[in-house]
């Protein structure tokens, strides 16, 4: 493995948290370091900063030497060129995000019975009253994996899929018309503007 910032490597297994205790029972002297990142969510509550190794080594009584080198081993052992003994992700979240000019809103679901697909619309009548819209169309879908979870992001846009518009949006981001952020998240009604020059 190159050399890597270890301060790096201890976020990157904050990422999966509680996956870390697996490595225990074939590896114990990784108690003290696992036992102490166990005790807060690092990785999922923000009220909470990552550690810093001062914070660590006084919290565990580890030395700095021994500090970094359980954490280069730890990672290896997480996350290894290729067979993995130790990280799975069995559980599964949909994160489906919504906008209609200045009103947004994100909904979390455990299970739905079919995953949408790019391109594919879809009927929300519970948010009408709200959004003041309930058509929305898949714009793109990204997948993350984190603690014990593939979280499945649905990032919608208002009304209908429309293919034309969907390769002209594409181009102008790679013909750097538009920014990423335009792309993913801009507003459809404002891009269409600007790019389809409507008055």
């Amino acid at each position: 493995m190159k050399k890597l910032p270890v301060k790096g490597l201890l976020i990157d297994l904050l990422s999966v948290g509680n996956q870390l205790s697996k490595v225990l029972k074939d590896h114990p002297k990784f108690n003290t370091l696992i036992s102490y990142l166990d005790q807060y969510d690092f990785w999922e509550d923000d009220d909470i900063p990552y550690p810093s190794f001062k914070t660590i080594q006084k919290e565990t009584g580890l030395k700095p030497y021994d500090l970094r080198k359980q954490i280069i081993e730890l990672y290896k052992l997480m996350f290894p060129f290729a067979d993995n003994q130790y990280i799975s992700f069995k559980k599964l979240r949909y994160e489906i995000f919504l906008k209609f000019l200045d009103n947004y809103h994100c909904f979390v679901l455990d299970y739905l019975p079919i995953s949408p697909k790019v391109g594919e619309n879809i009927t929300l009548p519970f948010f009408r009253n709200y959004l003041k819209i309930d058509t929305f169309y898949v714009e793109q879908i990204q997948h993350r994996l984190e603690g014990e979870t593939q979280v499945i992001e649905i990032i919608t846009q208002p009304g209908t899929f429309n293919s034309f518009w969907h390769y002209r949006k594409h181009q102008a981001y790679e013909m750097k018309e538009i920014g990423l952020l335009d792309s993913s998240w801009g507003d459809d009604y404002l891009l269409k503007k600007e790019l389809l020059d409507i008055k």
